[in-house]
């Protein structure tokens, strides 16, 4: 089986060689391709926007979770699999003119 790491994918098989006469020879044979990914992650659902009040009863928390849940967005690649998170621009939600992007 092929074994795959990172942008590198490995294979070895044997290739059999036969002649009229019925002479054989097995070759092994090692190959490696070098995968050259130059299509970014599709978007398939966008991040939601969530409001809530700075009351001090819990919006951190709720905060927190969406940050966590990346806001609903999913995201996928036909050639590597998706990490992502949220490009977080203050320590607080309750600071005016926050935001994650």
């Amino acid at each position: 089986a092929a074994v795959r790491t990172k942008d590198v994918l490995q294979e070895r098989f044997s290739l059999v060689l036969r002649d009229a006469c019925g002479a054989r020879t097995e070759v092994p044979v090692r190959v490696t391709i070098k995968v050259k990914d130059e299509i970014p992650p599709r978007i398939d659902t966008p991040a939601q926007d969530k409001t809530v009040e700075c009351d001090g009863r819990g919006n951190v928390e709720d905060f927190q979770a969406w940050l966590e849940s990346r806001g609903g967005a999913w995201a996928s690649d036909t050639c590597c699999a998706v990490t992502c998170g949220p490009r977080w621009r203050s320590t607080s939600p309750c600071v005016g003119g926050a935001a994650a992007t």
